[in-house]
């Protein structure tokens, strides 16, 4: 499965984040981006306080991904929708809209408030997605490798 933003620094971050928080070994995830911007240093604390790690964090161009065919691909950003509407041979596409908390003006309370707005909405749908295609938000053992959604 591959999660697709415009510049893989936030929302893509923070759902692959979450995804393998909730699903755990039964996803295989990566994110990219139609750039490669680097990953904001509140997309990685923004999921730490709901204990949710993602140490790790590259931010990585789609570019690196070419002839990977994943059985979803989740756009959540509009720009990365509009720059791939086909979602790049993917099974299943879908897409889901959040504003990009790093346009958030002000000081650094008020962006650390837009990244969690931003975690808690992405959370929902991540929450959903693993509980209706991957079975149920607690992180199982004993699945096996082909059981693992992509």
């Amino acid at each position: 499965m591959a999660l697709l933003c415009g510049g893989d620094s936030d929302r893509s971050q923070l759902a692959e984040a979450l995804l393998r928080g909730w699903a755990g070994s039964r996803v295989e995830v990566a994110s990219a981006g139609t750039e490669s911007a680097g990953v904001h240093s509140l997309t990685v604390e923004a999921p730490a306080e709901i204990a949710i790690d993602s140490g790790g964090a590259v931010s990585e161009h789609l570019d690196r991904y070419p002839g990977e065919r994943g059985h979803f691909m989740i756009t959540v950003c509009d720009s990365a929708a509009e720059v791939c509407p086909t979602c790049a041979g993917a099974a299943t596409g879908l897409h889901w809209s959040f504003p990009d908390p790093a346009e958030e003006g002000g000081g650094r309370e008020q962006q650390r408030a837009a990244f969690r707005r931003a975690r808690d909405a992405i959370s929902e749908h991540v929450e959903v997605f693993v509980e209706d295609v991957v079975g149920g938000p607690a992180a199982g053992g004993g699945v096996r490798a082909d059981d693992r959604v992509r």
